[in-house]
């Protein structure tokens, strides 16, 4: 039981110190991490086209709840043909100032 909670605490040890490791020497803390280009413009959008908190992406999916085989097969063509042509994105959205 003794040597459990050793191994647990040295295994601790070790990913606390890749975790610092991987975020302070190699670039994994902000690979991929850009600021929008126009964030006015773009977070005016989001004010006047989201209503509601939550958590948003795009392209959109058609409620399939249901549907029929080939009507969900239809659907998710015309949605990786949308995502090919305009990308993908998620979004949590909080309404209210951090």
């Amino acid at each position: 039981m003794v040597r459990v909670f050793w191994a647990g605490i040295v295994a601790g040890m070790v990913v606390f110190a890749w975790g610092a490791f991987s975020h302070m020497v190699l670039p994994l803390g902000t690979i991929g991490i850009h600021s929008l280009p126009d964030e006015e413009a773009i977070t005016s959008a989001f004010r006047h086209g989201i209503a509601r908190p939550g958590f948003y992406f795009f392209p959109g999916v058609a409620d399939l709840r249901g549907a029929g085989k080939d009507e969900r097969a239809a659907a998710m063509r015309a949605y990786a043909e949308k995502a090919r042509r305009r990308g993908l994105a998620a979004l949590p959205v909080s309404l209210e100032p951090a």
